[in-house]
């Protein structure tokens, strides 16, 4: 009934209480599953042999959930959720419509162990599937079922928000389709769900809500969302049910919520062009990014969903392109039919000069003229005919014209003319050499003849000096292309529109985010990953306080880790994760470190030699109070320093100067206190969340989020 939960599957003693509660009318059947916040079971009333299901805060999971909040009081918070959670049960128990489940009991037990009261409801039973569990089966549906199934939805979700409720939770799994008449019933109620972390990702990396369904808004403060919440839910719902398929996907949680808050509303003419006329619109202002330009409650979507199909169905770009594309082949065909029919000139019988306007176009297609005189008669005088001398001083001027313009290609034309004219002209060959000269001349100051050489060798050095250039040269995008095909390891296209280049371990670097203020960023093809080349620095977690409106001073005050805006920030494990998602980035896993440190080659991430031999120092390490190290640094060293000594992808400063966190409270590479032994790539320790350490980011090359 819903989503699975490993539960004590005997009769606990909280359900044997609630069960007493109840006076004995029921007798628990099964367990039916879990919610976020709840078990269910089914129980039968002992009387009438009906089947219900009783729904129980899981107060055991739910304690747990919210000690990972770090709360200062986890009892105090789960009274609060407790009496939201029987506020909003009895006022949806008010609500009498066909298409939500019916409330029919709500009470408390007490936990005589924790002194806690645990509530339950009792609600109708609901034989069927989960519309998730039919979705996987049968989707997408056909456009009369999802629209019918999508308008009873709305319907009582409307009813819902007239009741002042958020629900918070609308998704597929959260409704049922009854087994015999095909409704759809909504089954859960989304109570409490912005109460515990307030729907945000939690130290633990837990998300308390469903990521694929919800608004670009509820994955940074939900205690501010409204109504609108539901109708962007609603509108993923519906735009799964035509198409079988998720507007948004990602591997992971920060692709999905990325791909919420930045990537446009998909089309769905585009994933099926059949669907009624209107529903595109519907599902774009259902999901627009921001809230003020959507649907404010259910009643306004369900307004504009009985008006589907109403409307003429629009023609596609392709259609328009292929109206116009028969438009101008008629056109040449009528011009050829006319030269053949009339070869040498003679006089054609008049027609009348007129123009057909074209439907969806400006352009206008003229009738057949007659043919004008290249002189026009003097009064009283017969008209002149061109003589050829006329004809080629007329042709020749036109291939000075186009010369001029660099329009090579007419001015050939125009030449062929000529020489049809005069065969042996002496112009013309001067005009021929002169065509040929400009020509080039034009193909060096916009780099064609580098084009042209290159062929099939072109590399990213060639291609970025090319660039470096003619930046405006129209060559760029051949040689672009001829660039990718070359070379499968290029990085997708969208992160090297700017200054792309290879570094010197020959992996390709960019620059992220504004100019100046950006960071460097090396991608590493193996893993698909862009990571940072230094330690975040100072300056960049400056612009994120700056960029969240935090007030809150950088550094530890430690005289060893500097505060200059070159040098590493030193922030907790929770501070680094908040910084990474703030740009659509995260921590790289150990991993993932360890390869781009060079483990499996080297002992250290500049080789095997040590970091201090002979008087050559690689990294800042064992550093020490009022000694100034022969690294030269007695504290933190500016996160460009030991550049030479990088990894086997250039990433600077693996070792030493300040340990990193990685995914899962780890520590690696070392820091400016360490040990030999700390610099080693495979060392890890286990970091403690409030410890202030550096950290670098990592970007999944799907990522679509810039800063």
């Amino acid at each position: 009934m819903m989503e699975s939960k490993t539960v004590n599957m005997k009769i606990d003693s909280v359900l044997k209480a609630v069960l007493e509660e109840l006076g004995g009318t029921y007798e628990y059947v099964k367990h039916l599953g879990g919610g976020e916040f709840s078990n269910v079971y089914l129980v039968k009333h002992k009387a009438s042999g009906e089947n219900y299901a009783l729904k129980i805060m899981d107060y055991h999971y739910l304690i747990q959930r919210l000690k990972k909040e770090d709360l200062a009081d986890s009892k105090s918070k789960f009274n609060e959720i407790k009496k939201r959670f029987v506020i909003e049960a009895k006022i949806y128990g008010k609500i009498d419509h066909r298409h939500i489940v019916k409330i029919l009991d709500t009470g408390f037990i007490t936990n005589d162990t924790n002194d806690i009261e645990i509530p339950f409801i009792v609600m109708n039973y609901i034989k069927g599937s989960s519309l998730a569990e039919v979705l996987k089966k049968e989707a997408p549906f056909e456009v009369n079922r999802a629209l019918a199934i999508a308008k009873s939805l709305l319907s009582v979700i409307d009813v819902i928000h007239q009741n002042n409720i958020i629900h918070r939770d609308i998704k597929p799994a959260n409704i049922m389709i009854e087994e015999e008449t095909g409704e759809a019933i909504i089954i859960d109620f989304g109570i409490a769900k912005d109460i515990v972390g307030g729907t945000r990702l939690t130290t633990t990396g837990a998300f308390l809500g469903s990521p694929v369904y919800m608004a670009p808004e509820q994955f940074t403060d939900s205690s501010k969302v409204g109504p609108e919440i539901d109708t962007y839910a609603f509108g993923v719902v519906l735009f799964e049910m035509l198409t079988g398929e998720l507007p948004y996907k990602g591997n992971n949680f920060m692709e999905v919520m990325n791909a919420h808050q930045v990537k446009p509303v998909p089309n769905i003419l585009d994933v099926n062009p059949e669907l009624p006329v209107g529903i595109e619109d519907i599902l774009f202002k259902a999901m627009a990014k921001n809230p003020a330009y959507r649907y404010r409650n259910a009643q306004e979507f369900l307004k504009d969903l009985q008006d589907v199909g109403k409307k003429k169905r629009r023609l596609s770009r392709r259609q328009k392109n292929r109206y116009t594309y028969l438009f101008y082949l008629f056109v040449a065909v009528v011009a050829i039919a006319l030269i053949i029919l009339n070869p040498f000139g003679a006089r054609a019988p008049k027609v009348e000069t007129k123009t057909t306007p074209v439907q969806d176009s400006n352009v206008q297609v003229p009738k057949i003229k007659d043919e004008e005189k290249a002189k026009p008669a003097e009064p009283g005088q017969k008209p002149q005919q061109v003589t050829p001398e006329e004809e080629f001083a007329q042709t020749i001027q036109a291939v000075k014209k186009n010369i001029e313009k660099e329009d090579f290609a007419a001015a050939g034309d125009a030449l062929g003319k000529a020489r049809l004219i005069k065969k042996d002209n002496e112009e013309i060959k001067q005009l021929s050499l002169l065509i040929a000269e400009k020509k080039q001349e034009y193909e060096l100051k916009n780099g064609e003849n580098l084009c042209n050489t290159t062929k099939g060798n072109i590399d990213l050095k060639k291609y970025l000096e090319f660039a470096a250039q003619y930046p405006q040269s129209r060559f760029l995008n051949d040689l672009k292309d001829r660039l990718k095909k070359a070379d499968g390891n290029l990085p997708p296209e969208k992160y090297w529109q700017g200054p792309l280049q290879s570094n010197s371990k020959g992996y390709y670097e960019a620059i992220f985010g504004p100019e100046g203020s950006g960071r460097r960023m090396i991608y590493i093809p193996a893993k698909k990953i862009w990571i940072d080349k230094y330690e975040v620095s100072n300056l960049q977690f400056k612009r994120y306080l700056k960029d969240e409106n935090i007030k809150a001073a950088v550094g530890t005050g430690s005289k060893y880790i500097l505060e200059g805006d070159e040098y590493p920030a030193a922030v907790s494990y929770n501070e680094a994760e908040k910084y990474c998602r703030r740009y659509g980035f995260r921590l790289p896993t150990a991993e993932e470190w360890q390869y781009i440190a060079g483990k499996g080659t080297y002992t250290y991430p500049w080789g095997n030699e040590l970091p201090d031999s002979g008087d050559i120092c690689r990294a800042n390490f064992d550093s020490l109070e009022g000694a100034l190290e022969k690294d030269g640094f007695s504290g933190t060293a500016p996160v460009k320093s030991f550049a030479q000594y990088s990894s086997p992808f250039d990433a600077v400063n693996m070792a030493g100067n300040v340990w990193e966190w990685v995914q899962g409270i780890i520590l690696k590479g070392g820091g400016f206190f360490s040990s030999v032994e700390d610099l080693a790539i495979d060392k890890t320790v286990s970091g403690r969340e409030n410890d202030r350490e550096g950290f670098r980011c990592v970007k999944d090359e799907n990522n679509d989020r810039g800063i």
